[in-house]
């Protein structure tokens, strides 16, 4: 059964998703609330980081050491399985944790690019100083 994804377990997570000779997954996170949290994904191609937390991460002393790439998950011994579409809605319905963070973040991402079509229209209707 699948579990929700922590901070501990997300990257292991994603460590075990390629295989050999499969392309590497480009997973986007978004929301991760601590410096801590994007420091455990280090390697992760594409995630969205708050200003503050970029400050905070910037202003780090240390190094931040790659935690995520394709060698690793090749080399980690995960059992792989196989879903059809059925047993995969089947699974992410029993994961209250996926579904619910799920739905919320669809939300707020609604919230927000509803915000930012507000605050183009006003930028848009202002006249230019020419």
């Amino acid at each position: 059964m699948l579990t929700a994804l922590t901070a501990t377990t997300i990257p292991s997570a994603l460590q075990a998703q390629p295989t050999a000779g499969a392309a590497a997954p480009q997973p986007l996170l978004t929301a991760l609330p601590t410096a801590d949290q994007i420091r455990m994904l280090a390697g992760c191609d594409l995630l969205t980081i708050s200003p503050d937390l970029l400050q905070e991460l910037s202003a780090a002393d240390g190094e931040l050491p790659r935690r995520l790439s394709v060698e690793k998950a090749k080399a980690a011994n995960v059992e792989r399985i196989s879903l059809d579409e059925k047993t995969f809605r089947w699974l992410h319905n029993e994961d209250a944790m996926g579904t619910d963070k799920l739905a919320e973040g669809i939300r707020a991402f609604n919230v927000d690019g509803r915000k930012l079509e507000a605050y183009a229209q006003k930028e848009l209707a202002k006249p230019s100083a020419a």
